[in-house]
């Protein structure tokens, strides 16, 4: 009975030990992705209310365009981007559908705020992400508006007020052959009045940022850091754009799906571990005479 019990000791020893190693990893990866969406649903995106950090599901489609958002049977997919779900697109005409954050994001100064999305394009139409702070409207990235049209080219869209408002192309037009563009936006809060902006595109997956000279848009804004808290996310499409992998996080290695906790496969592995440990103990100490 006493061998029983020791080897039950030294099997929950043991995986004690392996699961307080993976703690040691996974809470440090995962503490500041703070929202995420894989668009993991059937049927119409409205009122659906999967992923997390968020405060609300999915809201009415915005009938201004005239289309409505639609689940696609299969998910983007990108070199190294972990992804899961499906995806959405445009069913007709331009689709624009709100969704608010469970917190506003935060605007420390000399900290940064990272937006991911996977976009695919057929045609250069609106295809692009807009933050809000409540009902007002900051800034939009991707393949935005103008101020008069779509965009053909990646480009950020600053509303009247929020850093000298205006229209801020790449020069790199929209690609489209459908294949899919992770498009990564920074907001790098410099100090109480300067935020930059910096939009990357189909950057390295990492756990390091990307040089900020990698960017394919930088610009420097004289408005308050305040002026780029947002807690409410439009998504916009036409019928030629479909999104896919929403991520919001203070680091970049969260937004390309760097941050992420193990599957249960891991913990399991880590008992069966645990347990061959106790089997060869016993079998020693089988092997050393104890039969108590």
């Amino acid at each position: 009975m006493r061998t029983i019990m020791k080897s039950f000791r030294v099997c929950l020893q043991s995986v004690s030990l392996g699961l307080f190693a993976l703690a040691g990893l996974c809470p440090q990866a995962q503490a500041t992705l703070l929202t995420y969406d894989g668009f993991n649903y059937t049927g119409g995106l409205s009122t659906q209310n999967g992923g997390s950090g968020w405060s609300d599901a999915w809201g009415a489609n915005n009938t201004g365009g005239g289309g409505s958002f639609t689940v696609a049977s299969s998910g983007l997919t990108y070199s190294g981007l972990t992804t899961g779900g499906n995806a959405i697109f445009s069913s007709s005409g331009t689709s624009k559908i709100f969704r608010t954050l469970s917190a506003s994001t935060n605007s420390t100064i000399g900290t940064s705020v990272y937006i991911s999305v996977l976009l695919s394009q057929s045609a250069a139409s609106f295809g692009d992400v807009t933050l809000f702070s409540g009902t007002t409207e900051l800034f939009s990235f991707g393949d935005t508006y103008t101020g008069s049209a779509a965009s053909t080219t990646y480009s950020i869209y600053r509303s009247t007020g929020v850093g000298g408002g205006g229209y801020t192309s790449s020069g790199v037009s929209v690609d489209t052959t459908s294949t899919a563009q992770l498009l990564v936006m920074e907001i790098n809060y410099v100090d109480a009045t300067h935020t930059n902006l910096y939009l990357y595109l189909d950057p390295t997956i990492s756990a390091t940022a990307p040089d900020h000279t990698s960017s394919i848009i930088s610009s420097s804004t004289s408005s308050v850091a305040a002026s780029f808290i947002f807690d409410r996310i439009r998504l916009e499409g036409a019928t030629t754009s479909t999104l896919d992998e929403l991520r919001i996080g203070t680091t970049f290695a969260d937004v390309v799906g760097m941050s992420s906790i193990p599957e249960p496969s891991s913990y399991v592995a880590v008992f069966a571990a645990g347990c061959l440990g106790a089997a060869v103990w016993r079998r020693k100490r089988g092997g050393s005479g104890d039969r108590s």
